[in-house]
């Protein structure tokens, strides 16, 4: 349905998002900002993350459709054997597909929405989510299995992650254009709507339709409430941290003299928190200068 073309956008229509030391960053992945311009895919080498995942699923197929391995008994998700001993299957059902269509379909939107998201938060953040994502979706699609009589039905595929990647996607480049078959243009803000959409009439339509739309649906609410969560636990986070190497200041005995008259805002050009914490971490805390150990002492109290 989506083809790789992308249209990129100017910094300034990209949302804030977290990154993997939990720091709000605007548009990191920047190498292709600034200019406009079509390609195919991504336009840039496949992150580690990003090709480990594709590397397992691609594996699994071969096996799975070429040497004649049958994992769905043991490794899909089947609501109604869940728990307790098969809780594992949360995981695996994300590495097992139904065809040529659905693995090919799920590998592309994540080489090419991945590539973007684990350039731009890491490795270890992008891993997370893709897991928060994929396993809240599970969970989601297995409670219904459950309340409505499909207990014994086999979940598979990496859909719910992969929804999850197309969220935080169109939460990062709203204006960003995809090209639907290569040929019809529109912004990802819109799309991600449209999906949603699509979804809940499915799942309410339930039919005959073998698509487990509540494990895309749960996969976009597993990805929007975590992000959201990361967000407003920034702050404390920052707080905690920020508490602590203050107290190891005390411990150490180093005070910090407040008769130089120095204010407790930052200035133009000043170290932010979080980078005054990560000199502390890369370099001791006997680094700082006296204004640093302001800032830091003054963030600890607020």
């Amino acid at each position: 349905m989506l083809a790789g073309n992308l249209r990129e956008r100017t910094p300034e229509n990209s949302r804030l998002l977290p990154t993997d030391r939990g720091i709000m960053q605007t548009n990191p992945f920047s190498r292709f900002t600034g200019r406009s311009s079509f390609r195919f895919g991504p336009g840039a080498s496949v992150p580690p993350m990003v090709r480990l995942l594709l590397g397992i699923n691609i594996g699994v197929f071969i096996l799975e459709w070429l040497a004649g391995w049958h994992p769905i008994p043991n490794f899909a998700l089947i609501p109604g054997e869940l728990w307790p001993y098969k809780l594992y299957t949360l995981v695996t059902y994300m590495f097992l597909h139904g065809g040529i269509l659905h693995i090919g379909f799920n590998m592309f939107m994540l080489w090419m929405f991945g590539t973007a998201i684990e350039y731009a938060w890491g490795s270890q953040l992008f891993l997370r989510y893709y897991f928060v994502c994929g396993i809240g979706g599970g969970i989601c699609q297995a409670l219904v299995g459950l309340a409505f009589g499909g207990a014994n039905i086999p979940i598979i595929g990496a859909s719910a992650a992969i929804m999850g990647l197309l969220l935080a996607y169109g939460m990062m480049y709203p204006d960003q254009v995809v090209y639907l078959y290569g040929l019809i243009g529109i912004r990802m803000k819109y799309l991600v709507v449209g999906l949603v959409l699509l979804d809940l009439i499915g799942a309410l339509g339930r039919g005959g339709s073998t698509v487990a739309h509540f494990a895309h649906l749960g996969g976009m609410l597993f990805g929007w409430v975590y992000l959201n969560l990361d967000t407003q636990l920034n702050g404390v986070v920052r707080k905690m941290r920020a508490t602590f190497a203050r107290r190891k200041m005390d411990q150490n005995g180093e005070r910090v003299y407040r008769e130089s008259g120095w204010s407790s805002p930052r200035r133009p050009g000043e170290a932010s928190v979080d980078e005054i914490l990560e000199k502390i971490s890369e370099h001791g805390i006997e680094s700082l200068t006296p204004r640093e150990r302001e800032i830091l002492r003054d963030a600890s109290r607020h």
